[in-house]
């Protein structure tokens, strides 16, 4: 009867793992072909588990040798599915472990009832772990590990590959050390292997944290007017929108330099680019860090004014005064328009629209002022 609760606990074993793969990995044949194929091979596998290594150790004491017999699937894994061994590896690695850790955890349940109760007690245990964990499990590797499996640099890849094969060692070891047998060199064993995967793991994270903030790097230049340093079109879209999507009030300030044209042709793009550079300055001054500044084209500026002082600043604004470092462009005045979330809109296109509007009001009643 024993023997019996042995062969259903490894069959567990084998359909979490090989049902996980099957979700994971792309196959060549038929369903049919290939679970015939399955079905035969386990049966060779719980074959020679039983009546191979269960001859040299005791299922009382919790063997769970026979796992090791788990990578042996690999070949006809890699012969079913049209996917890379490495991936495969992964996979397996990860359903291995965590049939592992479920098997462990049942195995120590069992060894608390009576002893004639141990074979079905830690049957029952496993098969109530995976009616509840197998199937959130196998989502999880099937729309998260996969996912990471499919977009990892190869770089990257081969320490995970590592790590994997590291966790897969250690959960083995620990199993083997703390439930199967009470050879007491084999729990430094463990211990080694476990500090052995720690360092692979922090180099992983380290390997993927620095990949992740040169990304981040890179997003910040592609965010950035080089010319003033300030955040452009797609920077400002994106802030605007978060501001928006949290509710936080806030000024949307069109500003457009008066006479642009007029000092690049005069003074020549360089003191042009001068001017630019000394016009942000001196609003970023203005703004006191309470918004956010961008450069959205040649000579027009976006500000995210999150203060309820906006009418002051735009009455600063009115007053700005100042001549580029080389002293060849004096300032020629800005025109603005201002509309307010939520009070004028509650969406970014309207808010955009009636501040430039607002922004073309202004600058033509200068010009109509001055043709009189």
């Amino acid at each position: 009867m024993e023997k019996l609760f042995h062969i259903l606990m490894i069959a567990e074993m084998l359909f979490v793992n090989l049902t996980t793969v099957h979700l994971c990995a792309r196959r060549r044949y038929s369903s049919r072909r290939t679970i015939i194929v399955f079905v035969l091979f386990s049966a060779a596998i719980i074959t020679l588990t039983l009546f191979g290594l269960t001859r040299t150790s005791s299922y009382e004491n919790g063997d769970g040798q026979f796992i090791l017999f788990g990578f042996i699937y690999l070949i006809p894994l890699k012969c079913l599915y049209d996917d890379k061994f490495g991936r495969l590896l992964e996979i397996m690695c990860s359903t291995w472990i965590y049939t592992i850790l479920c098997f462990s955890f049942s195995m120590h349940i069992g060894k608390l009832l009576p002893p004639r109760w141990f074979a079905p007690g830690a049957f029952t245990v496993q098969t109530v772990i995976y009616l509840i964990s197998a199937w959130p499990f196998m989502r999880f590797i099937k729309d998260k590990f996969v996912f990471v499996l499919q977009n990892i640099p190869d770089r990257i890849n081969k320490y995970l590959q590592a790590t994997s094969l590291m966790w897969f060692f250690t959960a083995v070891m620990v199993n083997y050390s703390y439930v199967a047998c009470d050879n007491i060199f084999m729990r430094p064993v463990a211990f080694v292997a476990l500090a052995v995967n720690v360092f692979l793991s922090y180099s992983l994270l380290y390997i993927v944290v620095k990949s992740l903030k040169s990304i981040e790097n890179l997003q910040k230049i592609i965010n950035i007017d080089h010319l003033t340093g300030l955040g452009n079109r797609t920077a400002f879209y994106m802030d605007a929108e978060h501001l928006i999507k949290v509710g936080t009030p806030f000024a949307l300030i069109f500003l457009d330099l008066d006479q642009f044209k007029a000092v690049n042709d005069t003074y020549g793009h360089l003191a042009g680019d001068e001017y630019i550079s000394q016009f942000s300055k001196n609003i970023l001054d203005l703004t006191e860090k309470k918004g956010t500044l961008y450069r959205i084209s040649g000579d027009e500026f976006i500000l995210l004014y999150t203060a309820t002082d906006s009418l002051m600043f735009l009455r600063q604004t009115e007053l700005l005064d100042f001549t580029t470092p080389t002293g060849h462009a004096p300032f020629a005045g800005v025109s603005y328009g201002c509309a307010s979330f939520p009070g004028d809109a509650e969406n970014l296109d309207a808010l955009i629209r009636t501040a430039d509007q607002r922004m073309y009001e202004q600058k033509k009643g200068k010009w109509d002022d001055e043709k009189q």
